[in-house]
């Protein structure tokens, strides 16, 4: 076998790896932040806010626990899949993770400048709370 076919073996060989390390994880990941109360809520859904379509997960352990909405940092960065890591925030409250405009779930290249504002954010959010 000549070096340059050993070599594409093995890059083939680690992504092969790689990819299955990866869905093992995420399984494992899944199992760990599973909501199993019968009092519990794991939703992910679509909301329109300012006329646009958005994205929100809702968790937590006991639908009679107060609402807790989880802002991110604002565009390019969201947050619900770190979601896992403030999973301990299910257990007090209903934890609303919110893909801003512009962010993860909620990107869209058609939107404009001129609607990443962060007046349009507030309103967004104000409009979030009340539905």
């Amino acid at each position: 076998m000549s070096l340059l076919k050993t070599i594409g073996f093995g890059i083939l060989l680690l992504l092969c790896a790689t990819a299955l390390s990866r869905a093992l994880l995420q399984a494992v990941t899944a199992r760990r932040i599973a909501i199993a109360a019968p009092t519990g809520v794991h939703s992910l859904e679509e909301v329109t806010l300012g006329g646009i379509r958005q994205w929100i997960e809702i968790r937590g352990w006991d639908r009679r626990k107060p609402l807790l909405l989880f802002l991110h940092g604002g565009p390019g960065f969201p947050q619900m899949p770190f979601a896992h890591q403030n999973a301990d925030l299910e257990k007090d409250f209903i934890v609303v993770q919110w893909d801003q405009l512009g962010a993860g779930k909620s990107y869209s290249p058609n939107l404009s400048n001129e609607q990443m504002r962060i007046d349009r954010f507030v309103a967004d959010a104000k409009e979030l709370v009340e539905l």
